[in-house]
């Protein structure tokens, strides 16, 4: 809840009256570290950093897709990554019986990842199950379009990699 909106459904009205009564607030603030700054997230708060905007991919997909008609087969798949992480949400993209191997390595990993993982003690396997790592959308494409595709898409959203390929197995 930002300060100046109120919440934006009876259950989080509940939720924060319940949970973030005003003496238990500051606690909550205390122990999650809320108003702590983080260095390495662009010297901003820990509140800041979790409350930032997520970026809006329709535009840079409808572009995408009217510059590699559907016809070319180009573009085989798409992922906006919410709930679930990389390994609920690109598998549902793939055809059945393929599989897909994600290089962890191959992109930055928000520091705030980090810093959640840290606080509550949870494993780099929960980690990548629950959250995006950094990777909001995955394009699935020919291996022939895939530097053309991450070019087209550096004009509007920058940070593009190439996070994996066909399964090793040949899926």
């Amino acid at each position: 809840v930002q300060r100046g909106l109120g919440p934006v459904t009876d259950v989080e009205a509940l939720a924060h009256r319940r949970l973030l009564a005003v003496g238990q607030r500051q606690e909550v603030h205390q122990a999650a570290h809320l108003r702590q700054r983080l260095e390495v997230v662009l010297e901003r708060s820990v509140g800041d950093a979790l409350l930032e905007p997520t970026r809006i991919y329709a535009r840079s997909i409808v572009e995408l897709m009217r510059h590699y008609p559907v016809k070319k087969r180009t573009v085989r798949g798409l992922a906006h990554i919410t709930g679930e992480g990389l390994e609920g949400n690109v598998p549902r993209i793939l055809p059945p019986g393929c599989r897909v191997r994600l290089w962890p390595n191959s992109w930055t990993i928000p520091p705030i990842f980090g810093w959640l993982q840290k606080l509550g003690g949870v494993s780099d396997a929960e980690m990548f199950r629950v959250f995006n790592m950094g990777i909001g959308f995955v394009v699935v494409c020919s291996h022939h379009f895939a530097e053309s595709i991450i070019h087209q898409m550096e004009k509007a959203l920058p940070n593009n990699n190439f996070i994996g390929a066909p399964g090793a197995d040949g899926n």
